[in-house]
């Protein structure tokens, strides 16, 4: 089975799942309303780290059609988490209309005698296949956390980079896509620093996560698609999410910081 195809199957039981449980989901999916142009997007709070100095963070915000929205990208400025590694400020993304996911670059030093660093490249996105249209629709990711998880929610994910069998990363970009109807049905355990096994572009240990060698395209009638990587991937950095009350704004910056300056994991992770 393809990447469009197992997307359409896990979302479609995504929803299932979230109607049998009670959830009130709105009209189009787990998320709400489909991402249409000239909506209001919602917004929140991210933050990224890095278990290495220097690493170069860009945030793409991106629209209904999974097109990056010009003149919104955000280059936050790395600075040191004081454990060795590298991290940013909290940012708050405003609610903007069109907003309805992000794209982010996450770039490693460049190693002596190379010229570019390792790159990871992970779409963010909340996917949504509707049945009486036979079509796939993208949903605003903060709508999706907020009504899956509520606005106390943070989660963590992992930003996975290609390397070799004895754990060197490649000077190459590893495309990366989540989608978080799934992926929030059963967040993973993980740490920076820990190897992932990718077969046919998946690993069962990251639900919802899908790696590739190029960039990912979708297309409302066949979802996303391209390539699948298979392959050793190390998950060297790591995004946070939060989508608190405007009153809440300092606590969850503050506790996404302690979130992903000490890595995320509750429990072993079991083979």
């Amino acid at each position: 089975m393809d990447v469009k195809a197992r997307l359409a199957v896990a979302t479609i039981f995504a929803t299932i799942f979230e109607l049998s449980g009670g959830f009130a989901v709105e009209a189009g999916g787990p998320g709400g309303p489909p991402c249409v142009k000239g909506q209001p997007g919602r917004g929140g709070v991210v933050t990224e780290h890095s278990r290495e100095p220097n690493t170069t963070f860009i945030i793409h915000l991106t629209d209904f059609d999974y097109n990056v929205i010009p003149g919104q990208d955000i280059h936050p400025p790395s600075i040191p988490d004081g454990h060795g590694g590298t991290t940013i400020n909290p940012v708050t993304v405003p609610a903007m209309d069109n907003l309805c996911d992000a794209r982010n670059e996450t770039i490693k030093p460049v190693k002596r005698g190379g010229k570019v660093g390792p790159k990871a490249d992970l779409s963010i996105e909340s996917v949504f296949f509707d049945q009486n249209t036979n079509k796939f629709e993208l949903l605003n990711i903060w709508g999706t956390i907020a009504q899956q998880l509520g606005r106390s929610a943070v989660i963590a994910i992992p930003d996975l980079y290609a390397s070799d069998a004895l754990g060197a990363l490649d000077d190459t970009t590893l495309f990366s896509l989540v989608d978080l109807s799934v992926y929030l049905q059963s967040i993973p355990l993980f740490t920076e620093g820990e190897v992932f096994n990718i077969v046919n572009g998946q690993d069962a240990a990251l639900p919802g996560m899908f790696f590739s060698t190029t960039p990912f395209t979708f297309d409302p009638n066949t979802g996303f698609s391209d390539p699948p990587y298979t392959g050793t991937a190390i998950a060297e950095t790591q995004h946070g999410f939060a989508v608190p009350e405007p009153a809440s704004l300092a606590l969850f910056a503050t506790g996404l910081v302690g979130l992903l300056s000490y890595g995320w994991r509750r429990k072993k992770r079991t083979a």
